[in-house]
Order: structure tokens, then sequence, then C-alpha cells
């Protein structure tokens, strides 16, 4: 799950404004990138930085501290090399020299301390367990973790720590996420909210040549118009394609589909807590409402009508490619004779009603659809609001207005603890993490023991337990892992997406 997929198209475009000479006599051959986005990056600030469209352009303009190579290995990226104590807690780096920001100064071991405690600041629930970062001279530097933690390195191939350039930063650190000044393949040029970002090649950088002269992400947000677009010639490529634009796009001749599986597992959440007003959730502290709507939902209608069968029904909160993931586990509790009997136990024999708030978004909104026509089977009325998805993280992410949602639980590492300690751990109920507000003392202790434990049967009857407590207290309900879908036109040479929704721009050329 966690390889790259890497295109093996023809080698020359067909048209674009950006051109180069092959060098050999013959047509023009592309230089250029137009790639479009569903919505607005919120940043290019990459410490801030928070959504999966915000990391493609600030990864193409940034180089992370360590890299998952295609066979999902870690290799070195910034840091080139490394040393782990016997104990495994204090990590050591080498950073590699005669690396140049874009503006040109030369990037240095405060550059790097300096983001990765800036990181630590910013994003504690990621990064807490990172303690004491100092330099050791001018080419290392190390830190000591609070516990033995054996996914830190996977943690350090995250967008998040990239590197930035500490004198611009400080310089203006509200600015920055407008005017970013990274190491990476690509250079910031310009911003056009609404319309696009537009980055030009890096001729200093550090791997080598980049075969893309200049990288153009275009803000569309309807993918039908994105479609259209890319068959007329008008973008190079897009993101987050739909299942139900599969089969046109893989009868095209002119383009090529990408898909890798996601480590997104699409989940019906509930608010286990309280509003923004201090009044409880109609589903906090009522378990058997919650098992009434989760009973009430065959997964396999929900995967038919929301991605057209294009991945088999999740039944645990985690996907598949996790380490100790309970191959056997039974989670499926759809029985609608159930669903009424603890509709009538919930205190309502003769049916509710409740709001779920989600995106426009059709891989949001089509699910919420799905779910919204099995509840009436039960007498539950859902009221479906879809907004934009600026005013939903508002809403749902930072403020806890709502009932129930559909959202993704995100695996950014192949690891149980990913997911659980940002979505499931109560010490994180804060805004844009533990949104569902779930507060369980045993659930809290497997997802720690799993965090610090360096024995693998302990870890796997973690995640093994972690899955019965969601199951059998219906906090969520996780639906399915849908596939990382993406289009190009089918010249592309090197394209690539993983997991993650991660590109690696400096592989692609025509």
């Amino acid at each position: 799950a966690s390889l790259l997929l890497t295109a093996c198209g023809g080698s020359n475009g067909s048209s674009g404004s950006g051109t180069s000479s092959d060098g050999g006599g013959g047509a023009p051959v592309k230089d250029s990138l137009v790639f479009s986005v569903p919505s607005e990056p919120t940043t290019m600030d990459p410490l801030n930085a928070a959504e999966r469209i915000t990391f493609l352009p600030v990864h193409a303009i940034h180089d992370t501290l360590l890299a998952e190579a295609s066979d999902g290995t870690i290799v070195g990226s910034i840091a080139e090399s490394w040393e782990i104590s016997d104990d495994g807690l204090v990590y050591t780096f080498k950073i590699r020299e005669g690396v140049k920001f874009h503006q040109g100064q030369d990037m240095t071991i405060e550059d790097v301390i300096f983001s990765l405690e800036t990181i630590c600041k910013n994003k504690p629930d990621l990064y807490g367990i990172i303690k004491d970062i100092t330099k050791v001279d001018d080419t290392h530097f190390s830190f000591t973790l609070e516990y033995a933690f054996s996914p830190i390195l996977n943690l350090l191939t995250l967008t998040h720590v990239s590197i930035v350039c500490k004198e611009t930063y400080e310089a203006d650190v509200e600015g920055y996420g407008r005017n970013p000044n990274g190491t990476g393949p690509f250079k910031f040029v310009s911003w056009m909210s609404g319309e696009n970002i537009v980055l030009e090649r890096n001729e200093q950088y550090w791997r080598g040549e980049v075969p893309m002269k200049s990288l153009t992400f275009r803000i569309i947000p309807e993918e039908a118009t994105e479609l259209i677009a890319l068959e007329a010639g008008d973008i190079d490529a897009y993101i987050q394609v739909s299942e139900s634009n599969r089969s046109l796009i893989e009868s095209n001749p002119d383009l090529k589909m990408y898909s890798v599986p996601a480590g997104q597992v699409y989940t019906l959440a509930f608010n286990n807590g309280t509003y923004s007003d201090g009044q409880k959730s109609i589903f906090a502290d009522n378990k058997a409402l919650r098992q009434a709507v989760c009973y009430a939902i065959n997964k396999e209608d929900v995967v038919a009508l929301a991605i057209d069968n294009a991945a088999d029904p999740l039944y645990t909160p985690f996907p598949d490619f996790i380490e100790n993931y309970p191959e056997n586990f039974d989670g499926n509790v759809y029985n609608l004779d159930k669903a009424k009997e603890k509709l009538a136990e919930a205190g309502y024999p003769n049916g509710m009603s409740f709001t779920m708030k989600t995106t426009t978004q059709s891989g949001y909104s089509k699910p919420a659809e799905a779910v919204q026509g099995q509840l009436v089977n039960v007498g539950i009325d859902m009221k479906l609001v879809t907004m934009e998805r600026g005013t939903y993280l508002q809403e749902v992410y930072n403020n806890f207005d709502y009932d129930a949602t559909i959202w993704a639980v995100s695996c950014d590492y192949p690891n149980m603890d990913s997911g659980a300690y940002r979505r499931f751990y109560s010490g994180n109920i804060l805004p844009t993490q533990n949104y569902m507000q779930i507060n369980d003392p045993e659930l809290d202790e497997m997802i720690m023991t799993n965090r610090q434990s360096l024995d693998q049967a302990e870890r796997a009857a973690c995640v093994q337990r972690v899955c019965e407590i969601i199951r059998d207290e219906s906090y969520c309900l996780p639906l399915y892992a849908s596939p990382t879908n993406m289009a190009t036109n089918a010249n592309l040479k090197g394209a690539n997406v993983n997991y993650g929704s991660v590109v690696d721009f400096f592989t692609w050329s025509w």
C-alpha cells in the first residue's frame, strides 16, 4: 500500500504553453505541468498546514527531513543519515551539505533544528514525544524521545517536517504562508486566490535537474469541470478522481488512471461530547442510540452507492496495511431488528431525527446520502447539510457543532497510532484532532501501550482491543478505505501518488 506508482507513458506531450527543444530537431517537448486541485490550499507554511490538498504545493516547495522510498522504506532527504541509541531513545542525524534555499540562503543546522522545534510546538499531538533537540556540530543534531516509539522515523517523512529558512520564517511568521522559502524542486512565484498557485523550477536543486520548468496548481472545485479540462488539455492531471469517472478515464487512450489503496478510512463519526455552547450532543452518553445507527447501516450497500464497489467494506477503524492488522476481526454489526431494539432502548421507540454535516465534495456527500437512505428503514430521519469545505472545517472540526458527519480517519504511516492517537485519544480532544470527542480510559490505555511497547505481541493485542472498543461502544462506524485516484495526460512520465496522497513532482516529465 505504501508503494509509489510511477507512470510508464510516452515521452512527448501534445501541446501546451511551456515547451523546450528536444535537442534533435523534432517537435518541441512540453516542460510545464498544470495540476488541478478541488479546493483552495490554506497556506504554504508546512509547519502549520493541515490538509492533504494543501500538502501538494507545500511538498513541491519544501524538502522533508526524511523520505519514504517507492518500496516503503525510510531514506534520507535533508537528513542523509542517522544513528539510534541501543535503548531506542536518542536519534542523531547528519544533515545534507551544500543545500540552498530558493531565496539564496545556505541551509544550516540551525534551520533544521528551528523547523523541527517549531513543528513539535505546533503539533504536540504528533511530535510531542520529541524532547531535547540539540546541535552536535555544524552538520549533526540529536533529539531524545520521551519513550521508545518505533514509528518515529515515519513521522519525520511527513510534509509537516519540512525544512524552512529560519531567517525568512522569523522575519514574517504570518506572511510565510503566502511567500514560502524552501529547498524543494520548485520555487514559489505567485498565488492568485481562487485561481492558481504558480511555481517555477529550482535550478539549484540538490537532487539534480528538475524536468519541469513550471508547475501550476489550478483550483477547480467541480470534478466534472476538471475532467473536461483534462480531456481538452487545459490541465495535465488532477487528484481525487471519483469512481464514477474511472471508466471514462480508462477508456480514453489520451488519459491515464492511477489508483493506490488509501490510508484514509471514510467514517461515520458521532459527536460524543458537547457543542460549542456547552450543550451535550444528542449522541453523547447515549450508547444505545449510536448502536442503533450503526446496526442500521449495510456497508456493502454504502460502498456500492458511494464508490461503485471500488473497495471492500471495512470493519476496523484502520486500513489493512497497518502493523498488526487483525485479519479476521468480526466488525459487521448490520442488523435491522437490533437497530430498532436499540432505538427504543435509547428512548426513541417511534423514531427520531438528527443532522449530519459534511462537505459538498462527492467523496463525503455520496456516502452521507447512502447512510441517509438506509436510516429511513428504522425510522431515523437524518437531515443532511452539505457545505463549503472551509465552513465545514470551522463548524465540525474546530467548533464541534454537529451531531454526526462523514470524515476520514487517516493513517499517514503504517501503524495504528497514526489514526488512533489523533482521533480517539482523550488527551487530543481539541480542534482538528479528536473532533469526535471520544473519552474512554481503556481506549486511552490501549493507544498509549501500543505507542510505548517494544513487544510485538503486546502491540498486536492493543490493535485488536481498540477495534473491539470502537465496535462495541459505537463511537464511530468505519465504512471503507476508498482508493486514492489520480488522472493524468497519458504522455506524462514519472507520475506518482502514494497512500497518503503525497506526490513527488520532481520525477514528472513529458
